[in-house]
C-alpha cells in the first residue's frame, strides 16, 4: 500500500512515490537532499582529483625559461685578466664590424641601393647581431655594472655596437637618396666609433 506524505511547503498530504505534490508542484523534501548530495559529491571530488593538478603560481616552482633572462641568468663574478680579455674581445669585434661597414660605405654609397641592402643583410648583419647578442648576454652574466668603473671600458663598446648598428640604417637612408648633411653625420659617428674601436684593432675575430 502506497503510503502518504505531507507536503513540507504546504502541507498538503500526496503519495510517497509522486515526483511533486500535487497542490504546490514542488518535489518531496528527500529529492532536494538527494540534489544537494549529489552536488557536495561533486564538489569534493573536483577538491580531491582536480585541484592538485592544477599548474602552480608559485614563481619557485615555474621552469626558469619562464622566469625571464634577468632572474634565471646567475652572475659571473670576473678577475682583472679575464675581464680584460673579454673587453679585448669585444673591441675586436666592434673594431671589426666597423671596418667593414666602413668599406662597404665606400663601395656602394654611389647610389647603389640594392646592392648595400643585399650585403648589409646577408653578410654584415649576421655576424654583428650574433656578437651584439654575446655582449648582451655577457653584460647581463656580469650583473649589468653600469656603475662600477671597472667595466667602463666593456660598457662603451657595448653602447658604440649600437651606435654602429644605427650608422648602418643612416647609410641605406642616405643611399636611398644622399644628402650632404646626413653623409657628414655618417663620417663623424664612424670617426667616432673608429676612435674608440683603434686599441682593439689587432684583436679582430679570427674568420
Amino acid at each position: 500500500m502506497t503510503q502518504l506524505v505531507k507536503c513540507k511547503f504546504c502541507k498538503t498530504e500526496f503519495a510517497s512515490n509522486a515526483k511533486a505534490c500535487p497542490n504546490c508542484g514542488k518535489p518531496p523534501l528527500s529529492t532536494h537532499l538527494g540534489v544537494i548530495a549529489v552536488t557536495i559529491g561533486v564538489i569534493l571530488c573536483a577538491v580531491i582529483f582536480i585541484v592538485p593538478r592544477l599548474p602552480s603560481l608559485d614563481p619557485t616552482s615555474l621552469p626558469p625559461q619562464t622566469l625571464g633572462e634577468e632572474t634565471s641568468m646567475e652572475t659571473v663574478t670576473l678577475t682583472a685578466e679575464q675581464r680584460k680579455q673579454i673587453e679585448n674581445k669585444w673591441g675586436g669585434a666592434l673594431s671589426y664590424h666597423c671596418q667593414e661597414l666602413q668599406k662597404a660605405f665606400e663601395k656602394f654609397r654611389q647610389g647603389n641601393f640594392n646592392a648595400y641592402a643585399v650585403y648589409k643583410k646577408g653578410q654584415w648583419l649576421p655576424e654583428f647581431s650574433k656578437n651584439s647578442d654575446v655582449m648582451v648576454t655577457g653584460w647581463r652574466k656580469f650583473g649589468s655594472p653600469a656603475k662600477n668603473p671597472d667595466f667602463n671600458n666593456m660598457k662603451e663598446i657595448l653602447s658604440a655596437m649600437t651606435d654602429l648598428n644605427s650608422v648602418s640604417v643612416d647609410i641605406l637612408s642616405y643611399i636611398r637618396k644622399p644628402k650632404e648633411d646626413d653623409l657628414r653625420i655618417i663620417y663623424k659617428k664612424f670617426a667616432e666609433i673608429s676612435e674608440l674601436a683603434a686599441p682593439y684593432a689587432a684583436f679582430h675575430p679570427k674568420p
